[in-house]
């Protein structure tokens, strides 16, 4: 359960975007605007993509690409003007044979929606055919009043199918477009809402959406491998197994008993990219995340064998040994300092790390002492 004195929590559970404002924002899935949506990733609030709204996206997408790949018009200029060179021309023939838009773009989506977790919603599944025929045969919003109505019918069927999922799903959602006609229909709406600036519904989500801005780039620290971020952790963990004295196991064909064990931080690594976050306010942060650790670790042994005459164990010698092991761990990890998403990891010092899961015991394997003991 996350603490949090942000704000009051959002009267929103989902926030649907049209594709307007896609346009509006170039169509610039990782830049801009659109890119603070990736805040979206691990929010309590829903991003929605409608498929409607993502076959749209696509069609678009394709349309601008086609527009920035200019090499077509480049080989028709060249032969136009009887610039005709046949190694060029082919190697330009090559490069736009080779360039596969459609797999750029569903490249793109797919990026956008794993970065955002945005929910997928088939619409086929909630819209109600029926009303919607209904409704554009009556002129009601989202169709206007206009002979273009029929191109509203995509937006009727993403408008009634997230007004039914929202029903099924007792959710409340904030759709944000730059159409009237979905402004009417929202007007009229139980369930859904509507604004048209992503600006300011952004600005509004970022006080309760600040731990997930952080944590989104916790994760991307992560996955580019940051050298200081690693450093960061790896010496917080070395303070913390500092005086680590775990219990002692071994095998040996002598009697042994356990004279004491320390370890000590070597390194670590993630185990994944991913993080959770545990307890978030306005001062702190305390993301857990899963790491491999590997430490070294001394232990010392008094080895002895059996003596059949007097019946007890004589001490012929002691051993110490010296291993390196591993083990996977949750740990905690506790940033302090102003949680915004203005100034994120750059307004947060790393001050704790937490190991949750450290060994309790560790095994030094085969015991041989420093000598052959005489036979008994």
């Amino acid at each position: 359960m996350i603490n949090t004195d942000f704000s009051e929590s959002s009267e929103f559970d989902a926030i649907l975007i049209d594709t307007s404002i896609y346009e509006r924002n170039g169509l610039k899935l990782d830049k801009g605007l659109l890119k603070a949506l990736y805040q979206f990733k691990h929010s309590p609030i829903d991003l929605l993509m409608p498929d409607v709204i993502y076959n749209e996206l696509k069609n678009h997408l394709n349309k601008k690409i086609n527009e920035i790949n200019g090499l077509g018009k480049i080989i028709h200029d060249f032969k136009e003007y009887n610039l005709e060179e046949p190694e060029l021309l082919a190697a330009l023939e090559t490069m736009k044979n080779n360039i596969d838009i459609n797999s750029i773009v569903e490249n793109k989506l797919s990026e956008f929606i794993e970065n955002t977790a945005a929910l997928e919603i088939v619409c086929g599944e909630f819209s109600d055919i029926t009303k919607i025929l209904n409704d554009y045969f009556s002129a009601i919003p989202p169709f206007g009043k206009d002979a273009k109505k029929k191109n509203e019918f995509p937006d009727a069927i993403t408008l009634n199918a997230i007004e039914e999922w929202a029903k099924q799903n007792h959710k409340k959602v904030l759709a944000i477009a730059s159409d009237n006609d979905w402004k009417s229909y929202c007007e009229k709406s139980e369930n859904i809402e509507y604004s048209e600036d992503l600006a300011t519904v952004l600005a509004d989500l970022n006080a309760l959406n600040a731990p997930y801005v952080v944590l989104n780039q916790i994760e991307s620290l992560i996955q580019q491998e940051d050298q200081d971020f690693h450093t960061s952790i790896a010496n917080l963990l070395r303070i913390e197994l500092d005086g680590f004295t775990p219990d002692q196991t071994a095998d040996s064909y002598l009697y042994w008993e356990p004279e004491g064990a320390y370890a000590w931080f070597e390194r670590f690594e993630f185990m994944e990219e991913e993080g959770r976050i545990i307890e978030a306010d306005t001062h702190q942060l305390v993301v857990e995340i899963n790491v491999r650790i590997f430490i070294g670790a001394e232990g010392e042994f008094s080895l002895s064998v059996y003596d059949s005459i007097d019946r007890d164990y004589v001490g012929i010698s002691g051993a110490v040994q010296n291993i390196e092991t591993e083990f996977d761990s949750k740990i905690l990890l506790s940033f302090e300092g102003e949680v915004t998403t203005e100034q994120t990891l750059d307004n947060l010092e790393l001050v704790e790390v937490e190991i949750l899961n450290k060994p309790s015991v560790i095994d030094f394997g085969t015991l041989e002492p420093d000598f052959e003991p005489d036979d008994y």
